[in-house]
């Protein structure tokens, strides 16, 4: 079909830059790829299908071959849609850093990798202080310089398309603040004491974390944590009502 020849083409147009020239390539190589800009359009949106696929359906694989990789896009029902959808959301995406409403809530959604904790705290602060969002992110001539709390600068380049689809479900429809505070995070998270050799990928977020680190990251305080079990029942409730109270960010 056309959309089967779409897909197979982007394989035959990009294998020897992704592969380096080898007969086969890795998850850490394709990987790589998401962050050059060159990659637009179908070439970006089947280059993150694919990083999705090889993180969540064989993460033990170490290498893939042109073949393997054509099969996938030629009979794998998930990945073909995965691909799609990163090309329509690309359609839909706005290159700005903001709409003219944004930040705003609404505009958080978790895309393939399992970062919720870092998700949820975006959308913690677009919903209740969007103006410090705004004052986090400084655009540059190269990028974006992202200030947090604690006085760390941590300096970004522009999101790639294929960074744009992997990180943020509806890829910038809201412009690309999302992605950018995800880059940042990721950046930090890779050169934080002890997590520094958790982060490999130049993916830059964190693929499954602590929320006490995020926590942290953003407010430059030291979180809370209160194990749930029937002992500490009450501790708990009454910890939740003070939250509330006072608009305090908890993460599960």
């Amino acid at each position: 079909t056309s959309v089967e020849k779409m897909l197979v083409g982007v394989t035959e147009r990009n294998w020897q830059q992704w592969s380096r020239g080898d007969g086969s390539i890795t998850f850490q190589e394709l990987a790589d790829c998401m962050a050059n800009p060159a990659y637009k359009g179908e070439d970006a949106a089947v280059l993150a299908g694919l990083v999705q696929y090889m993180l969540d359906a064989k993460p033990n694989k170490q290498n893939w071959t042109k073949p393997e990789i054509n099969n996938l896009l030629l009979h794998n029902e998930r990945v073909q849609k995965d691909c799609l959808d990163n090309l329509c959301n690309l359609y839909q995406s706005n290159s700005a850093l903001y709409t003219a409403d944004a930040p705003r809530f609404f505009a958080v959604s978790q895309g393939k990798l399992g970062n919720c904790f870092l998700v949820s705290a975006i959308g913690w602060l677009a919903l209740n202080h969007p103006d410090e969002i705004k004052a986090a992110i400084e655009p540059t001539a190269q990028g974006y310089n992202v200030h947090f709390p604690s006085g760390k600068v941590v300096k970004v380049d522009p999101p790639t398309e294929a960074e744009i689809v992997f990180n943020n479900r509806y890829a910038g429809g809201d412009g690309l603040w999302v992605t950018v505070l995800q880059k940042a995070f990721g950046e930090k998270y890779a050169n934080y004491s002890s997590f520094q050799d958790n982060v490999e990928t130049t993916l830059n977020t964190a693929d499954g974390g602590l929320p006490f680190l995020v926590q942290h990251i953003w407010t430059g305080k030291t979180a809370l944590g209160v194990a749930v079990k029937p002992e500490t029942r009450v501790l708990v409730r009454e910890k939740l009502v003070d939250i509330k109270e006072k608009g305090y960010l908890a993460q599960t």
